[in-house]
């Protein structure tokens, strides 16, 4: 349920925010936790938002982000290019191993690798996906569909997934990692398909707000991804995901507060 408790009316700023290829700062070491809502409901998507505060979030699971050297972790003979593997552990979720690199100006994922149903399994992606294309800023959009197989109690499992995503806001975002700081943000909106050869045929949106020097791997501050089937104004949510600790350290925006700058909106999600 929304809950907006302040909105004051000034102007609020403009200005154009582009991500370049250096604020991706992944390197092995950076770690970062996540509260974890698997279900719930947000105000949905406004285009007209500059402001988004999610800093109050509390009650989801504890999932944790740590990018580290491929090598010894579970399917990493299989990517042979990887420069890093991301390791992923929820309680909600088995461990997840996602495997990628910095091409030129793309975060590239080869794949990843899971256990399901007590069994370890291994996708991966033909061709590879470009989760990030650099420089981005308002307006840019990019794409990748791939395909990838494996096996599940002795049965083929053929998957097709697409991703296409594209920047659709700008502004600031607090979360319980910055403190009392605000970070400039990206807002980007992902409609992903995946079907497969069991029956599985669903198309999902997410939204994510991204944070110069502020990315968990291939991950950002903020992840709000909706039921299977949902509209891009969906208000109830399969998956959220909020930053509360990182050893990434984007830079704050500094003397703008409620009092100086536009558009605040408190909410309750």
């Amino acid at each position: 349920m929304r809950m907006t408790f302040l909105a004051l009316l000034v102007p609020a700023l403009a200005f154009a925010l582009t991500l370049v290829i250096g604020d991706f700062n992944v390197e092995v070491g950076l770690t970062a936790s996540y509260d974890h809502s698997p279900g719930g409901t947000w105000a949905g998507w406004d285009p007209l938002d500059d402001s988004w505060d999610f800093s109050a979030v509390s009650g989801g699971n504890a999932a944790t982000v740590t990018v580290e050297a491929p090598a010894g972790h579970p399917g990493a003979t299989s990517f042979p290019s990887a420069q890093y593997c991301e390791v992923f552990n929820s309680p909600a979720m088995e461990a997840q191993y996602s495997y990628f690199a910095v091409n030129g100006g793309n975060a590239v994922q080869y794949g990843w690798n899971t256990t399901a149903m007590g069994e370890a399994i291994t996708a991966v992606f033909a061709p590879s996906r470009n989760v990030f294309v650099f420089p981005m800023t308002v307006g840019d959009s990019w794409s990748s569909s791939y395909n990838y197989n494996y096996e599940l109690m002795g049965l083929p499992v053929n998957c097709q997934e697409s991703h296409n995503a594209s920047v659709v806001g700008e502004g600031r975002v607090k979360v319980p990692a910055s403190g009392a700081d605000w970070w400039y943000c990206l807002v980007f909106m992902d409609y992903s398909t995946y079907a497969d050869n069991w029956g599985t045929n669903e198309a999902r949106y997410t939204y994510t707000w991204a944070v110069p020097s502020g990315f968990a791997g291939l991950n950002e501050a903020v992840a709000i991804q909706s039921n299977a089937g949902a509209a891009p104004s969906f208000t109830a949510y399969d998956n959220r995901f909020v930053v509360t600790q990182t050893t990434a350290t984007p830079d704050p925006w500094v003397s703008l507060n409620a009092d100086t700058w536009g558009g605040i909106k408190s909410a309750n999600w």
